[in-house]
């Protein structure tokens, strides 16, 4: 790769820490980095022409990768446990034509990297499967955490299969266990066969994790198994922990000395750990994560749409627990805009009145940089520096700003009031320039999408089909989690 140049009119350098600095030109190196940086302090001369601004690319640190969204498989927003049986769903798509446009996607709205927590169409093509969402990210040009779901308990709900299947009628029983409850690998063999794919398919940009989905679906002895081997060999960790209410209940009543004690006692508890929302954790649990050095992916809008809570994130940040930022494929709009959850993050994890907010710095570093190990494992991300990664992104700040006069707002106070994808114009992953004036350069997005279509509706004979067992399911589980049946197991 050649050394190129950007030069842009403002440049955020550390976005919510220092000022924006102007006439800015940043020089990549043949090594993917930045080679140099130089800048003026002030605004010189008028705002006549082109005004972009230069700074560090955003990453996603939860998500599941779909280029179908939900809504379009017919999953409402609705509490999780409902909603759940829906997201597995899922219309017969190629699995690399799903994902691609995911991560085009993600490329196109400023994000550079980005956890991929994959759910699995065809258990019984699981391999090839997983090998397509890596080339995907190959092609696409995105740095990508390619999380392998692995689970071994509760297939059902959070209990034994049986007590959720006598609240269904007895005629649906049966393709309510073929679709949602196909027997698992055992734990060991699950683990076996992510050390293998890890060590077949990590390269430069992608990685394997370990992704035990959570504690209410994989055992104790499956949890003891993924932190021993990545004690062993360094590979990392995701998991969701502690969504919603009835996961807190469970967890209380599965493990009565404490949930977070039993995981740190068999070594899960790490820096090589990531957990996605933590809604319920309590601050003592926050502190003992933050002790480890666990990072916590926020999932504002998520958690709103699927009626988990609102995660304690000033807790987290006043606990020192390293915080990214994740879309988890549920944005305000259904439209995978992470500058809106940015927003809407920075609004309802304010605190009331004059109390104690979270500041930009922090939620500029939950977005860019913390968020960004959440993918790679390594610091160096989110700020524009001599020796950084080069992952920028390039907005149309004369869009964003164009009644504002000069220097009474600062540049980063505009970016979170009034940014969304359609200002972003140019991204680079690691000096690789993948988006130019607003266009992908990796792929064809807009034939991607149109074929995705296409196959969508070559599935809905399918999906109509089973309907009535899924709703059937769905009934029994509002009825499951009503009648507490989730804490009565023992």
């Amino acid at each position: 790769m050649q050394t190129k140049t950007i030069e842009c009119l403002r440049m955020l350098a550390r976005p919510g820490v220092t000022p924006a600095e102007y006439q800015a030109r940043v020089t990549i190196g043949a090594n993917g980095r930045i080679a140099s940086v130089k800048a003026e302090p002030m605004l010189r001369g008028s705002r006549l022409g082109e005004d972009q601004l230069v700074m560090p690319a955003l990453a996603n640190a939860h998500d599941h990768g779909r280029g179908v969204r939900y809504l379009a498989q017919g999953a409402i927003d609705r509490p999780l446990e409902a909603w759940v049986p829906s997201v597995h769903f899922q219309p017969d798509v190629d699995p690399y034509l799903n994902a691609a446009v995911s991560m085009g996607r993600h490329l196109c709205s400023g994000i550079a990297s980005s956890v991929h927590c994959h759910i699995v169409n065809q258990p019984e093509k699981f391999d090839d499967e997983i090998r397509s969402i890596a080339r995907a990210a190959s092609d696409s040009g995105i740095r990508l955490a390619l999380v392998l779901p692995m689970r071994d308990q509760n297939l059902l709900a959070y209990g034994p299969d049986e007590d959720l299947l006598s609240l269904v009628p007895e005629e649906e029983r049966a393709g309510i266990m073929e679709r949602w409850a196909k027997p698992p690998l055992p734990a060991k063999e699950q683990v076996a066969r992510a050390v293998r794919l890890g060590e077949e398919l990590d390269g430069e940009r992608i990685e394997i994790l370990f992704g035990p989905i959570a504690p209410q679906w994989a055992s104790l002895e499956m949890l003891e198994l993924v932190a021993r081997e990545s004690a062993r060999s360094g590979r990392r960790i995701h998991m969701h922990l502690l969504e919603t209410r009835y996961q807190r209940e469970w967890a209380d009543d599965a493990y009565p000395k404490g949930l977070l004690k039993a995981l740190d006692t068999i070594g899960l508890l790490s820096p090589r750990l990531t957990v996605a929302h933590g809604v319920h954790l309590r601050k003592d649990e926050i502190a003992l994560l933050a002790e480890r050095g666990v990072i916590v992916s926020l999932n504002t809008c998520s958690n709103l749409r699927v009626r988990a809570g609102i995660a304690p994130a000033r807790d987290f940040l006043a606990a020192g627990l390293a915080m990214g930022i994740g879309l988890d494929a549920l944005t305000l709009d259904d439209d995978n805009d992470p500058f809106r959850g940015l927003r809407l993050a920075r609004l309802l994890h304010s605190g009331p009145g004059f109390a104690e907010s979270i500041t930009n710095a922090q939620l500029f570093g939950a977005a860019m940089s913390v968020g960004a190990r959440a993918v790679t494992g390594r610091d160096g991300n989110g700020e524009i520096a001599e020796g950084r990664p080069a992952d920028l992104v390039v907005l149309d700040y004369k869009g964003l700003a164009r009644d504002l006069m000069e220097g009474l707002v600062d540049e980063a106070e505009v970016v979170l009031a009034r940014a969304t994808q359609r200002h972003v114009r140019t991204v680079y992953v690691g000096g690789r320039k993948v988006l130019d004036e607003a266009r992908l350069l990796t792929l064809d997005l807009q034939a991607l999408e149109a074929e995705l279509e296409r196959q969508i509706f070559r599935s809905n004979e399918r999906l109509f089909g089973a309907r009535r067992a899924l709703q059937a399911y769905q009934t029994a589980l509002t009825r499951f989690y009503a009648e507490r049946r989730h804490v009565r197991q023992r």
